[in-house]
């Protein structure tokens, strides 16, 4: 027997998210079915992982330039095991974040990937999801595309998977190719 929903949001990034809480806000019984970690893109290697990194990029030019505006600083060294740690903790409080407030907001959240039975069922690890209304919110995956085939690319989502310190090259020319939305 199919569980039975208002509604079901296939995605648990910003777009099913804020679906499933809106429609929670007016009585609807929903779930959100992700089969990654929750938050999607933006939350776990978009948004949110780029701008750590970019303010931990600025206070370094900050740090190097604090003596030209009268600053006396004793620089003692950068740790990038540290950076990184504090921007996984921060990303896995986001995530613990949404849980909670999935659960507080009795959304159900169902992890795998859905696949449609007929047009109001779902099915999830052999377990089916009933609902009137079904919002198809997966994201998206980035493409690079022909014109720049052969052309040595490196993703902005690459960088930001990094664990280690990346090594300078002069062969390494990072393009950053924007699949998520402009704002972030």
């Amino acid at each position: 027997m199919s569980k039975q929903y208002d509604l079901i949001a296939i995605g648990g990034g910003s777009g099913g998210l804020s679906v499933a809480e809106r429609a929670a806000e007016y009585g609807a019984r929903c779930a959100v079915i992700e089969k990654g970690l929750i938050g999607g893109t933006c939350v776990n290697v978009g948004c949110v992982p780029k701008k750590v990194m970019w303010y931990a990029s600025d206070m370094a030019y900050a740090l190097k330039n604090a003596a030209d505006y009268g600053f006396d600083i004793s620089l003692n060294g950068f740790h990038w095991q540290k950076l990184i740690k504090g921007r996984q903790g921060y990303i896995s409080g986001i995530n613990n974040w949404y849980h909670d407030y999935l659960k507080e907001n009795k959304i159900d959240e169902i992890t795998g990937s859905a696949s449609f039975v007929d047009a109001n069922t779902l099915d999830v690890n052999g377990e089916t999801y009933s609902a009137p209304h079904i919002v198809i919110a997966p994201g998206s995956t980035p493409i690079i595309p022909r014109y720049l085939v052969g052309i040595l690319v490196s993703p902005l989502m690459v960088f930001l998977h990094c664990m280690s310190n990346p090594v300078k090259s002069p062969l390494w020319v990072p393009v950053i190719l924007q699949s998520n939305s402009p704002g972030c």
